[in-house]
């Protein structure tokens, strides 16, 4: 059976029996895409893989071990928060122990010669966003305190402006200098409640990804739009 380049037709491929020779003008076929091959080239087609285990097929190179594929380290703002700095919110705290802070949020005498972990916890972190560079942790601490009225336990905010800092630094990979940040931590106060104005700060969350209503959403855009008519 040939099929000429000119006259392109439908085939009916239940008439072609096993063992016929079919031809196709080469040409025809790069501009159709159509190729059929006769019983002479089944034996060159390329096998279908078993993928029903885990081998490689003999025609497959095995690329495991020979290809590195770098991957983020998602790393959350709670872990570089506490890595470098929670020996400055020990020394805050203990500085509030000798200056009498802790009594007057306890309301009588702490009898406890130091702070540290054994009597201090932080259980938890909230994030609020000041503006395109700079933030608020509010790390909640928890005290196991001793007293003079007995064991306390007292709940409060160490209240922390953070933010990032460029740092210019040599890449080992890229053989160059290029940006670095690093982490900036400054204790601000420690307070037994904190309030945040929703309409003044936005919440953040262990990455510093917004959680913005849809108010606060439109309250923003129509900021934007004020900004750029005004302009």
């Amino acid at each position: 059976m040939i099929i000429e380049k000119n006259y392109p037709m439908t085939i009916d491929l239940s008439t072609i029996k096993r063992g016929d020779d079919v031809y196709v003008d080469e040409e025809w076929n790069e501009e159709r895409g159509i190729l059929l091959y006769g019983d002479d080239e089944e034996q060159n087609l390329p096998e279908d893989p078993d993928c029903s285990n885990d081998l490689v097929p003999p025609d497959v190179t095995n690329m495991q071990g020979k290809r590195e594929i770098k991957v983020l380290d998602l790393v959350s703002a709670t872990k570089v928060l506490f890595s470098g700095n929670k020996g400055k919110m020990y020394l805050f705290l203990n500085s509030c122990l000798r200056k009498g802070w802790l009594d007057d949020f306890v309301g009588c005498k702490v009898l406890n010669r130091t702070i540290n972990r054994d009597v201090c916890n932080f259980p938890h972190v909230d994030y609020w966003r000041i503006d395109r560079e700079n933030f608020f942790a509010d790390v909640e601490v928890s005290l196991k305190l001793q007293t003079v009225q007995g064991e306390r336990l007292w709940e409060g905010y160490l209240v922390c402006w953070c933010h990032f800092e460029e740092n210019e630094g040599f890449d080992r990979h890229a053989k160059k200098k290029k940006p670095r940040y690093r982490f900036i931590c400054s204790i601000e106060d420690l307070t037994d409640t904190v309030e945040r104005p929703l309409d003044e700060f936005d919440r953040l969350d262990n990455h510093l990804a917004p959680y913005l209503t849809n108010d606060r959403v439109e309250e923003i855009a129509n900021g934007i739009w004020s900004r750029i008519c005004e302009g």
